[in-house]
């Protein structure tokens, strides 16, 4: 019974000593509940995790520790490999069910609806250009719009316009971890994360003309999206920012909302020119048809 209690003891000083070292506050503790049920507590956790990263780029190992800290009744370690080898099977969504569940507690459960209050996560890889630049190395799904073999595909999109669609939600808002693409780095632990953002494509610049335009755009290509499945011309021709694309395995007829890598770029440079109040200019680097952001904003 001494021993148990030097332990408990022990432990208590060395989390302590953690918590100063970091200089983690008693204001900056949450519980799994909260996160999941409000959009502004999510929000606020997460640019606890971002003050973290700024530091220097850290892996997502480092991170769930830190976050344990703050985060009251996250996963344990253990269970966090048991939910590994039960998700074993190589697919996209891997890590990003993985970092569900190991920084916000949430299994995946099959629920259509967002995985927080007002948003889903995603997960997306960021590859080096040009040396000192960055920029999106795939696209960005979503969500699964239906079977174009199935009788009711598309009908609430022939029926709808974009800000009344079932699938606006979705569109509108999300919590994105942006992750270094390094072929060498086989582990997902041992995967660097750059950012935790969250964005609004109602509010995704202050330029009220940047704005406006991609505004503008996105109801565009949700109008060029609503034209092909009335038309049965299930096609990305015309689209910019949003596409309607193939999703799932390669053999599937499955089609999914999904932003472009170079809006999915331009999103996050607006974040960033929105925390820094930096100039615009200085952060994003346009080259031919393609834009990329300056490593000193994400490393």
């Amino acid at each position: 019974m001494k021993s148990n209690i030097q332990d408990i003891i022990t432990k208590k000083i060395n989390r302590n000593l953690i918590l100063k070292k970091y200089n983690i506050t008693q204001k900056q503790f949450y519980n799994i509940k909260e996160i999941l049920s409000s959009d502004v507590i999510l929000i606020k956790y997460c640019e606890n995790l971002n003050e973290f990263l700024y530091k220097k780029e850290k892996t997502i190992f480092e991170l769930i520790k830190y976050a344990k800290l703050i985060c009251y009744y996250l996963p344990s370690f253990n269970n966090l490999k048991i939910f590994l080898n039960k998700n074993n099977k190589k697919n996209k969504g891997k890590i990003g069910t993985f970092l569900e569940y190991a920084l916000f507690g949430r299994k995946p459960n099959g629920d259509s609806n967002c995985d927080f209050s007002e948003r889903d996560l995603k997960c997306i890889h960021f590859k080096s250009v040009w040396g000192d630049y960055f920029n999106a190395k795939e696209r960005l799904t979503i969500t699964n719009i239906g079977n174009p073999d199935n009788e009711n595909f598309g009908k609430d999109i022939k029926q709808s316009k974009l800000n009344t669609l079932k699938y606006y939600k979705k569109i509108r808002k999300g919590l994105l971890i942006c992750l270094l693409h390094d072929e060498n780095v086989k582990q997902i632990i041992d995967k660097k994360i750059l950012i935790i953002l969250d964005y609004d494509i109602e509010k995704i610049s202050k330029n009220q003309t940047r704005q406006n335009n991609i505004s503008k755009q996105i109801i565009e290509d949700y109008n060029n999206i609503q034209n092909k499945i009335i038309n049965n011309n299930l096609s990305q021709v015309g689209q910019k920012y949003l596409h309607m694309c193939k999703h799932g395995t390669r053999n599937s007829k499955n089609r999914a909302f999904a932003f472009n890598p170079k809006f999915v770029t331009q999103i996050i440079s607006e974040w960033i020119n929105n925390k820094n109040n930096c100039y615009y200019s200085n952060i994003i680097y346009k080259k031919a048809n393609s834009f990329s952001i300056h490593k000193r904003y994400l490393l």
